[in-house]
């Protein structure tokens, strides 16, 4: 929760930056939100209409940019697509896992042989949010040194550095279920066997029909170790033949090394 604040209050203040008359939308926001709990506060005494004549007074009330609108318009500012990503690898993970009471926080208590545990188990890492919230002291440090003009390489640095290190929710997640399903030997059975499939796949006398067998039977056991019974096979095909066409056009007339 914490760490998902800290990235909450980076893309604010990046926004904060960028934006045009950031302020007017925070404020409207803040009277939205008084308004409403002026309105449960005094409603049965107080008829709404005077009550948003009296917020009028102050201010227009009103919803102001989401995070993820936020995050967008920094990214068409700065020409790419990087704090989107941020978001949608962590922030809306971490929403989903632990900020609100929905499937994804109440699954976190059942346990993979479907039985209902007490604790809820952690999806995620115990050092990646301690590295997203220092990223993002990083990430906030870099774009406010580059306003005031004054260097930013160190902060650049540190926010590299700790992003680099943050693996995300779903990652995370997916890597716990493979080792408790599978155990984590034949997990890491699958890790080496993946490195060394890289080199065959580098072997210019290699057909592209025999990269794409290779590569089928590597997704296979992988969905074997992640003990998915539950989802339709279907559900992945689309992903899988993707990812498999992708592999093959990498490597394809690649000089072995």
């Amino acid at each position: 929760m914490m760490s998902r604040s800290a990235l909450e209050t980076c893309i604010l203040g990046v926004y904060c930056l960028f934006a045009q008359d950031p302020v007017s939308g925070l404020r409207a926001e803040s009277l939205r939100t008084g308004l409403a709990a002026m309105v449960e506060l005094l409603g049965d005494v107080v008829p709404r209409n005077l009550l948003e004549e009296s917020v009028s007074k102050v201010g227009t009330a009103g919803r102001s940019v989401g995070v993820r609108d936020m995050a967008k318009y920094i990214d068409r500012e700065l020409g790419g697509d990087g704090t989107s990503k941020l978001y949608g690898l962590v922030y809306a993970p971490t929403s989903n896992y632990f900020s609100h009471a929905n499937a994804g926080t109440l699954i976190r208590h059942v346990r993979p042989d479907d039985t209902l545990s007490r604790k809820p188990a952690n999806p995620w890492l115990r050092r990646s949010p301690v590295r997203v919230a220092d990223a993002s002291v990083g990430i906030l440090a870099v774009h406010l040194a580059r306003y005031e003009s004054v260097p930013a390489e160190a902060f650049s640095k540190y926010a590299k550095a700790h992003l680099a290190r943050v693996l995300p929710p779903l990652l995370s997640l997916l890597g716990k279920r493979m080792g408790k399903s599978a155990g984590w030997l034949p997990l890491a059975r699958i890790l080496l066997r993946a490195r060394r499939m890289r080199t065959i796949m580098r072997n210019p006398d290699l057909t592209d029909a025999r990269r794409e067998s290779l590569a089928r039977d590597l997704f296979r056991d992988v969905s074997l170790a992640l003990d998915l019974d539950d989802v339709p096979n279907d559900a992945f095909t689309p992903v899988i033949d993707h990812f498999i066409q992708e592999i093959v056009k990498a490597y394809a007339g690649e000089p072995e090394s």
